[in-house]
């Protein structure tokens, strides 16, 4: 949220549509590479890091850590996708990309909890991400097009 929040500052006050679609696909892929490794990384320790701060007991959740993990770093680029439709007043872009991933993971929740438990609810969840991150991608590659002929 930092990220979007700084990106958003900067976005906003740009005035060349297709430097601020550039400049914000830029970011977006500096942002999934550094979340997917950040990531992997979790992935790896993620046992080390949960016996360390939380105790032995905590080593239950490892498995659903690691399926989240799978829809988070994906989500990670709709930060600056994100302030990138706000910096140019289109939140209701971000509505939509939030009510897509509310509906996914509130079906999802209803299907996949009573058969498999949480790790159902963290798989809702993972899709959830997905579905809005996909939603996002689709719209800025859109705007890509509408923008083209206006510059």
């Amino acid at each position: 949220n930092a990220v979007q929040t700084v990106v958003y500052a900067e976005y906003s006050q740009q005035t060349n549509r297709v430097i601020l679609w550039q400049r914000c696909r830029k970011a977006s892929l500096w942002l999934l590479g550094y979340a997917i490794l950040a990531g992997a990384v979790l992935f790896i320790i993620a046992p080390f890091l949960l016996k360390w701060f939380y105790g032995q007991e905590f080593l239950e959740a490892l498995p659903i850590l690691r399926i989240l993990v799978w829809g988070i770093a994906p989500f990670s680029v709709t930060m600056t996708i994100s302030a990138y439709f706000s910096g140019t007043h289109r939140v209701r872009i971000s509505l939509y990309a939030s009510l897509i991933g509310f509906l996914v993971c509130l079906i999802l929740d209803l299907v996949l909890i009573p058969l498999h438990g949480i790790t159902g609810a963290a798989y809702a969840s993972v899709f959830s991400y997905l579905a809005s991150t996909i939603y996002f991608i689709i719209q800025f590659l859109l705007d890509k097009k509408r923008i083209a002929g206006v510059d």
